[in-house]
C-alpha cells in the first residue's frame, strides 16, 4: 500500500489533493500571512496611501505580496525541499494556468519556480477577488445606504463575510459563484482582470446581489443567497487556506487581509 502521509491531526490522506494542501497549500499560505504581519513595508505602503492614491497602492502592494512568496519559500524555518518535492510528486493534480506547469520530469528548481509563479498569481487574484467585493460594497454603502466617513467604514470592516462567503467554497463553486455575482463570463484570471478592473467597476457586484443584515446601529452587507444549487465537483472539497486557517487572535486569516484593504481605503482618503 502506498503511503500517502497523514494531516497534522494524524488522519490519513487519501488523495492527492488532500497531500497538496496539508502539506505545500496550507504551510505556504500561514507563513506567508506571517511574513505579510511581520513585513514594516506593509505599513509604510499603507501611510503612503494617502499620497500615492488608491490604485498606485495596490500595486505597490502587489510587488510585495510576491516578494514574500520568495522570502517565504528562502525562510529557514520552511521546509521548502518538502514542499517542492511534494508538488513534484502530485504535480498532475496541481491546478496550473497556460503553460505556467512544469515539464513532466522537470528539475526540482524548475518545479519551485512554477510553483512560485503559481501562490504569486493566486495571491493576485485572491487580492482581486476580495477588491471587487469591497468595491462593490463600498458603492453599495455609499449610493443605497446614504454611508459615508465612520459610519461607512465600520460597516464596510463588519462586511467580511462578502469575501469569506466565496472563500469557503470549492474552486469551481467559487468560480460558477463570482461569475452569477459580477455577471462575468469564464474563469476570473489574473492578470487579465487586474487591480485597477476591481477599482474602477469594470468587474463589479451590482447592488441587487446585496442584502442588509446586522441591527440598524450596526449593519452589515452580505450576498444573497445563490439562485441554483452548485456542484461539489469530483475532487475532495478544500476550502480556501487563508479562509479555514486561523491567526493568533483566532480569526481566519482572511479578516486580516480584508481589514488591511481597508485600512489602505482609509489611507487613501476614500472615507473622507
Amino acid at each position: 500500500m502506498t503511503d500517502h502521509g497523514t494531516s497534522a491531526a494524524g488522519s490519513p490522506l487519501d488523495h492527492p489533493k488532500d497531500v497538496l494542501y496539508a502539506q505545500v497549500y496550507d504551510p505556504l499560505t500561514r507563513e506567508w500571512f506571517a511574513a505579510l504581519d511581520e513585513s514594516k513595508r506593509t505599513g509604510d505602503l499603507v501611510r503612503q496611501a494617502a499620497g500615492r492614491g488608491l490604485l498606485r497602492t495596490m500595486l505597490d502592494l502587489n510587488r510585495l505580496f510576491h516578494r514574500l512568496v520568495d522570502q517565504v519559500l528562502n525562510h529557514p524555518r520552511v521546509d521548502s525541499t518538502t514542499i517542492v518535492s511534494t508538488t513534484q510528486q502530485h504535480q498532475d493534480h496541481v491546478l496550473w494556468v497556460g503553460h505556467a506547469a512544469p515539464l513532466a520530469g522537470a528539475a526540482h528548481h524548475e518545479v519551485r519556480d512554477s510553483l512560485s509563479k503559481k501562490m504569486k498569481r493566486n495571491i493576485s487574484l485572491g487580492v482581486v477577488e476580495a477588491l471587487i467585493c469591497l468595491q462593490s460594497a463600498y458603492e453599495y454603502g455609499r449610493r443605497e445606504m446614504g454611508l459615508s466617513g465612520d459610519a461607512l467604514e465600520d460597516m464596510l470592516r463588519r462586511s467580511r463575510q462578502l469575501y469569506a462567503s466565496l472563500a469557503i467554497l470549492h474552486d469551481d463553486q467559487e468560480q460558477v459563484r463570482l461569475q452569477h455575482l459580477a455577471g462575468i463570463t469564464g474563469f476570473l484570471r489574473y492578470p487579465d482582470t487586474d487591480y485597477a478592473d476591481a477599482l474602477d467597476g469594470t468587474v463589479a457586484i451590482g447592488p441587487e446581489h446585496f442584502l442588509r443584515a446586522g441591527s440598524r446601529d450596526q449593519p452589515r452587507l452580505r450576498f444573497k443567497s445563490s439562485p441554483a444549487p452548485l456542484s461539489a465537483g469530483s475532487s475532495p472539497i478544500k476550502r480556501c487556506p487563508a479562509q479555514r486557517l486561523r491567526s493568533a487572535d483566532g480569526r481566519p486569516l482572511n479578516d486580516g487581509l480584508w481589514d488591511l484593504l481597508i485600512d489602505v481605503y482609509r489611507s487613501a482618503g476614500q472615507f473622507d
